[in-house]
């Protein structure tokens, strides 16, 4: 396994976020990287905001009942145990390029596995959809 990178902040940019990673926006091959991180996360938050078992217990509610909460589901009604286990699940089935990088950012050491740089990514969606990612 790679060595751990300190994390990043969420808010932190895709300039600061590539040299963390010591990656090069002037490289075509490290953006194709990170392309294929970006799609990597938009399937993950595709699973996330259209899955019922995402949702907090609170709106999963009755099956018959007057008003029900339909997918695409938005952020604030997204509990967080769907964001980790989806950043779980693209860790797990992540590709070999994407596998190495995540792997920089993966914590096994803390109580909760966590992979700061998927999280990142989701994070960037939510926030810039239109932007941020490029």
């Amino acid at each position: 396994m790679a060595t751990q990178i300190q994390p990043l902040a969420r808010s932190d940019s895709k300039t600061k976020f590539f040299q963390r990673l010591g990656l090069s926006s002037q490289k075509d091959s490290d953006n194709q990287l990170y392309d294929l991180m970006k799609n990597e996360a938009i399937l993950g938050r595709e699973r996330i905001l259209s899955s019922p078992n995402s949702l907090l217990p609170q709106l999963r509610g009755d099956p018959n009942a007057s008003i029900q909460v339909l997918p695409p589901y938005s952020n604030v009604q997204i509990c967080e145990s769907a964001v980790y286990n989806e950043i779980l699940r693209i860790y797990r089935e992540a590709s070999p390029e994407t596998k190495l990088i995540y792997e920089k950012g993966h914590d096994t050491e803390s109580f909760n596995e966590e992979n700061w740089i998927i999280r990142w990514m989701l994070c960037k969606l939510d926030r810039c959809e239109k932007d941020e990612l490029g």
